[in-house]
C-alpha cells in the first residue's frame, strides 16, 4: 500500500517539547538526588556532571521514538483511507443500483486509484534505495 509520508529531510512539525521537558525533567531529578546523597559518595558529583547528557540523550531518543510513531500512524492512516476507497468503489461498481455511466466512471477511477499506488509505492523503493546509496 503507498505511503503518502514526507521525506526522511522534511522538517517535523513538532518541536521536541514533550522530550525537552522529559530530559529536562530527568535531568533536574539526577541533580536533585546527587545533592542528597552524603558527600562521601564517590559518584555524587558524576550524577550532578551526567545529568545535562542524560536530558540530551532523553530528548533525542523521545524525538526518534516520536518522529516513528508519526511516520507509522500517517502509514496506517494512508492505508485505511485507500482500502476505503478502494471497497467504496468496488461496491458501487459491483450494485446493480449504480447507472452504467457512473459504473464505467467508478472503473476509470479505480484504475487510477491503482496506479497511483504503484507509482507512489516504486517512487519511495526508490528514495529508500537511494538513502541507502544503492540507486542514483
Amino acid at each position: 500500500m503507498a505511503q503518502h509520508l514526507p521525506p526522511d529531510n522534511a522538517k517535523d512539525s513538532g518541536n521536541g517539547v514533550g522530550g525537552a521537558i522529559g530530559g529536562a525533567g530527568i535531568g533536574t531529578l539526577l541533580i536533585l538526588l546527587a545533592n542528597n546523597l552524603p558527600e562521601d559518595k564517590w559518584f555524587k558529583s558524576w550524577l550532578v556532571i551526567i545529568a545535562p547528557s542524560v536530558a540530551v540523550v532523553i530528548n533525542a531518543l523521545y524525538n526518534l521514538v516520536k518522529r516513528q510513531i508519526d511516520r507509522y500512524v500517517e502509514e496506517y492512516k494512508t492505508k485505511a483511507a485507500m482500502k476505503r476507497a478502494k471497497t467504496t468503489l468496488q461496491a458501487a461498481i459491483d450494485s446493480d443500483l449504480t447507472p452504467e455511466p457512473d459504473k464505467d466512471k467508478y472503473k476509470a477511477d479505480l484504475v487510477e486509484l491503482e496506479k497511483l499506488l504503484i507509482e507512489s509505492d516504486v517512487s519511495l523503493a526508490k528514495a529508500y534505495l537511494a538513502r541507502r546509496g544503492k540507486v542514483d
